[in-house]
């Protein structure tokens, strides 16, 4: 369980740490333990499990067959060596899913405001409801990814608009 939330939620020096430690333990007990297939088990357990969490294909993150693979081993620093890499893969598929996530989410919330500016009782939380997200969820993605409030983004999607209509149409400001 440390293992795969340390990959979820961690950095590459934290998962290394935590490899190497285990590591450690695992050479300290192959001195009693001469075969190597529990640990080879227990570490395709982590792997297959946290690729499961994350909807990752794990034959595909290790860039081949996996049983295959682990089959080859020959030493436990093969081994963790191993997992190592495949879990900083999975990592990294992972932060990219999420930033892919909150990005989809943030365009679809943008083109929703910026097909209803024009109704007077659009909010953020109207926003939130019919997206099924928190305020400070869409709050953080316009802020992170955009580098403004809500509410800027609607005061200038409405300005613009304004502008443009003075510029195509014969109307006046009243």
């Amino acid at each position: 369980r440390n293992i795969e939330y340390t990959a979820k939620f961690g950095s590459d020096s934290e998962i290394r740490n935590i490899m190497e430690e285990l590591k450690l333990n695992a050479l300290r007990d192959s001195k009693t333990v001469t075969n190597y297939q529990l640990y080879i088990i227990n570490m395709m357990n982590v792997l297959v499990n946290f690729a499961n969490s994350i909807e990752a294909d794990l034959n595909e993150i290790a860039e081949g067959d996996i049983l295959d693979q682990l089959t080859a081993f020959r030493s436990l620093d093969q081994l963790f060596d191993w997992v190592l890499a495949v879990l900083i893969k999975l990592r990294e598929k992972n932060l990219n899913t999420k930033i892919t996530n909150s990005r989809k989410m943030l365009e679809k919330a943008a083109a929703y405001i910026d097909s209803n500016f024009q109704d007077p009782g659009i909010s953020m939380e109207r926003v939130c409801e019919e997206f099924g997200i928190s305020v400070s969820y869409l709050s953080l993605l316009f802020k992170k990814d955009m580098g403004t409030s809500f509410v800027k983004y609607l005061t200038s999607l409405r300005i613009d608009k304004a502008r443009e209509l003075l510029k195509l149409t014969g109307d006046r400001i009243v």
